[in-house]
């Protein structure tokens, strides 16, 4: 993963970054790339960290490569890293009835999946699924 990211754009919540800093130590981080330029390979998430703090969390991550339609949890399945897409958006679907799902979110670069880690809570109430 490049260590190169762009100077904070914003402050974040000082409980958010010890947070991303405990996952980050756990080596539960994932950023997930797109087919897409540079220029739109940026999280906001890490963006808006200081610098020593987005060094800390690029050399913890790891840059994954998943392909549309790829299943980072299941609805109730265990969640065992944090993702932040990079120019791709994870699609959140909650089970409704007969198996059939209803798209409840989408996570771009200006999120995260699995920060619910930093609570604590191992589990996803949602289904979450890569769409690029």
């Amino acid at each position: 993963m490049s260590h190169d990211l762009p100077p904070a754009a914003q402050d974040t919540d000082s409980a958010a970054k010890e947070g991303l800093a405990r996952i980050a130590n756990n080596r539960r981080v994932q950023a997930i790339p797109s087919s897409g330029t540079a220029d739109r390979l940026v999280n906001r998430i890490i963006a808006s960290l200081p610098p020593l703090e987005q060094k800390r969390l690029a050399e913890a991550a790891d840059l994954v490569a998943l392909r549309s339609g790829s299943t980072l949890s299941e609805a109730g399945g265990r969640i065992d890293h944090v993702y932040f897409p990079l120019g791709a958006v994870i699609a959140l679907q909650a089970p409704v009835v007969d198996e059939a799902t209803l798209q409840v979110g989408l996570i771009g670069p200006e999120g995260a999946f699995g920060s619910i880690l930093m609570e604590g809570v191992p589990l996803s109430p949602v289904r979450a699924e890569v769409r690029l």
